[in-house]
């Protein structure tokens, strides 16, 4: 099994510290974010109303929660008293003053046992927590909660800055166990997913920079985390006796990454996909590799491409007339020849017919009586007598780009008789396979450039994917990321822009856009760190 490292823990802790509640440090209000993650844990949205009887009535998921987000103790030890500070009081650690050291008042409760926090936290919430981030409903006099509507802003409010992701899923996390070496991206879904958190909250909430995770073969101690926040003499354990835990500290298999992730599609998975519903459109943002994912293709089928474009025609595709010799004579298409001179004569082979680009051509006008025939099994006699009827052996992919304005033209005919397949950015491979300097940092690049996307454009189809970074080359230097900058994501974002320079600085921020190729690797550092971007 693999840990987090005891000095990547102890560095998350530091950089935690360096957040800061903008008010009285011992109100309960500077723990909102550690509020706000345990109740979104618990079940707590905005759209379903919880009774807080409701919402705590799963004691282990509790215990669990409030352990991995407070707990100052390992689970076999006997704790009593002040078991529990939350992370978000780690910026005492950083203040000389002697009123912000780490007094009993930093513990939450300190006089109640930690097994026995449920009935205080109960409390707390409901005369305190809930006036900031909940908005209470009266339904046959009992009292139903949910997020308030902006909780994310009133979270990030609080702090002088925001959490950085990485270190506050390295604390959580300190003490689980995994079965291989996870990376950012893995433990930010599998996150995700246990606090039931949603993508734009975690770009709201927190500042999501590169992080590469070291890890051990044995967990980081409890003692040397209270030693680190000199809290060894205030926490009250029993010595010599060891405790049965109701908290979950099951292994992080595998097979539950796979599970949360999703399985990134390859090329497996997409032929099972188009031999069993014979049709299919591969969509994506710019740059996920959909060209590439076909032409993988051609160990499988003998591949035939076609691609459409605004004047592309049915005479053109299925069938057409031309006169010869003073008679008119009907004529096939591209895909009528195709399908009766080359796939069913060889009913052995498996064909793909390939159409880039689906949707920029009028697909109804351009497929006629193929839209009947892509229903299998449901022959169609053509104006020149020949039997529209599609074989077994032939299979059908269309790709287009969701960025793409004409996506909407898309006929719901055609969309019936497809699956959609979508690419979506893989910055997991990104930090995997490609590198800028020797740092794996072109993974968090490219989803900070996302994040703003989606911030500046409202649209995330407007995004890139990570094609843009990948190449011949696994180490690129500055020059190799400064024409890309130059030459590839401006270019397509001033497009998006129609032109407007200032949103796409808005969106890169004037330090990438004007850096020279020699400031470049500090330019996009400090993209990465600037919470305002």
């Amino acid at each position: 099994m693999f840990y987090f490292n005891k000095e990547l823990v102890l560095q998350s802790i530091d950089d935690i510290a360096n957040v800061e509640f903008n008010s009285t440090p011992y109100k309960n209000e500077k723990d909102l974010l550690s509020y706000f993650l345990l109740l979104s844990r618990m079940g707590i949205n905005k759209y379903n109303a919880k009774t807080i009887k409701d919402v705590f009535i799963d004691d282990e998921l509790f215990i669990t929660t409030l352990y991995e987000l407070s707990g100052v103790f390992d689970v076999n030890e006997n704790i009593k008293k002040k078991g529990s500070l939350f992370f978000t009081t780690f910026f005492h650690k950083k203040v000389k003053s002697t009123k912000y050291t780490f007094e009993d008042k930093s513990f939450y409760n300190p006089g109640t046992e930690f097994y026995r926090l449920k009935g205080r936290m109960s409390d707390t919430i409901d005369n305190s927590i809930s006036n900031y981030i909940l908005d209470p409903k009266i339904i046959d006099t009992k009292t139903y909660y949910t997020f308030k509507k902006n909780v994310e802003d009133i979270v990030v409010s609080q702090y002088n800055k925001k959490f950085s992701l990485a270190s506050v899923l390295i604390w959580i996390y300190r003490n689980r166990a995994f079965e291989r070496e996870i990376t950012f991206f893995e433990l930010k879904d599998l996150f995700a997913d246990e606090y039931n958190i949603s993508p734009e909250q975690i770009n709201k909430l927190y500042k999501i920079e590169q992080a590469t995770f070291i890890f051990d073969r044995s967990p980081v101690l409890a003692f040397d985390i209270r030693e680190y926040l000199s809290i060894n003499n205030n926490v009250e354990i029993s010595s010599g006796e060891e405790q049965d835990s109701i908290i979950n500290t099951i292994p992080i298999t595998q097979e539950r990454i796979k599970n949360i992730t999703g399985v990134t599609m390859n090329k497996e998975i997409l032929v099972s996909l188009i031999r069993k519903y014979k049709q299919a459109i591969i969509t994506g943002v710019p740059g996920t590799g959909k060209s590439y994912m076909i032409e993988g293709l051609s160990e499988e089928f003998e591949i035939k491409k076609v691609q459409f474009h605004q004047n592309y025609t049915y005479q053109e595709f299925i069938l057409g007339k031309t006169i010869k010799d003073g008679n008119v004579e009907y004529e096939k298409g591209i895909f009528l020849d195709f399908l009766i001179n080359k796939v069913i004569p060889n009913e052995t082979t498996d064909y793909l017919f390939v159409i880039d680009e689906i949707n920029r051509g009028n697909t109804s006008a351009i497929f006629g009586e193929l839209l009947h025939a892509l229903d299998r099994d449901k022959p169609i006699e053509l104006a020149n007598g020949d039997i529209l009827d599609l074989p077994k052996n032939l299979f059908i992919v269309g790709s287009m780009n969701s960025a793409d304005r004409s996506i909407a033209l898309v006929d719901y005919a055609i969309r019936r008789r497809f699956i959609f397949i979508e690419l979506d950015p893989d910055y997991n491979l990104l930090d995997t396979i490609s590198k800028f300097n020797d740092n794996p940092l072109l993974g968090s690049f490219l989803l900070k450039i996302n994040t703003s996307i989606e911030r500046v454009l409202g649209n995330k189809d407007f995004c890139l994917g990570h094609s843009y970074f990948i190449s011949d080359k696994s180490n690129y230097d500055s020059i190799d990321i400064y024409e890309i900058i130059q030459y590839k994501i401006i270019p397509i974002l001033y497009e998006y822009v129609q032109g407007d320079s200032e949103r796409i600085r808005e969106i890169l921020t004037n330090e990438i856009v004007n850096a020279q190729p020699d400031e470049l690797e500090g330019a996009i550092v400090g993209y990465l760190e600037n919470d305002n971007n």
